[in-house]
């Protein structure tokens, strides 16, 4: 049943039917207000309410149920026409006449299956992999472990590399510093005694 106030039944119909959000929703309803984060404020007192909260589900329940429905008869319709192009069908000349052939259209039976499948969310697309999945998907434990291993040695390689110029010591990625350079002198800190 609709509410009494035609404000609050267009913003209850706005958040369950149109999937607007607090202030965008109130204002849209016809509230005065001065911002939209009053508004926003206005919509979070508003849906406090039983009445509108009752509403929205109410109105969520209806779609829902109308939402099956559509489903339920789209899945009808497309069993119905797997079932017709699954069975044999007499194939007629332009007279009306049975030629002796009879036609068999199974690409149509799957596809029309297909399509019921997935209406009812029981079909599973193809999701491609792709980034880090598709580099470490299919691979074994102990490859997986010499892959942590080489990445970390290149971090941590990387990592001496810039620690070393902040220092002054020209790395050149053997593990060795370059011997010609001098690392800057650094004085000790003094603690408190």
């Amino acid at each position: 049943m609709a509410l009494l106030n035609p404000r609050r039944e267009k913003f209850c119909r706005n958040v369950a039917l149109l999937k607007m959000r607090g202030g965008k929703a109130y204002m849209s309803a016809g509230f005065d207000t001065k911002s939209v984060e009053v508004s926003g404020r206005s919509a979070a007192l508003l849906m406090r309410r039983v009445d509108v909260q009752n509403r929205i589900a109410a109105l969520l329940e209806r779609e829902i149920e109308a939402d099956m429905q559509t489903r339920e008869s789209l899945v009808a319709k497309h069993m119905e026409i797997a079932n017709r192009c699954m069975q044999k069908v007499p194939v007629k000349d332009g007279s009306g006449k049975d030629i002796g052939i009879w036609k068999f259209d199974s690409t149509g039976g799957n596809n029309a299956l297909a399509g019921a499948a997935k209406l009812l969310g029981l079909s599973v697309e193809k999701i491609a992999i792709t980034g880090i999945e598709a580099e470490v998907n299919g691979k074994s434990q102990k490859e997986l472990l010499e892959m942590v291993t080489a990445a970390a040695v290149d971090l941590g390689r990387d990592f001496i590399k810039q620690l070393g110029e902040k220092v002054g010591l020209q790395y050149r990625g053997d593990g060795e510093g370059d011997a010609g350079a001098t690392a800057p002198t650094i004085e000790p800190v003094s603690t408190l005694q």
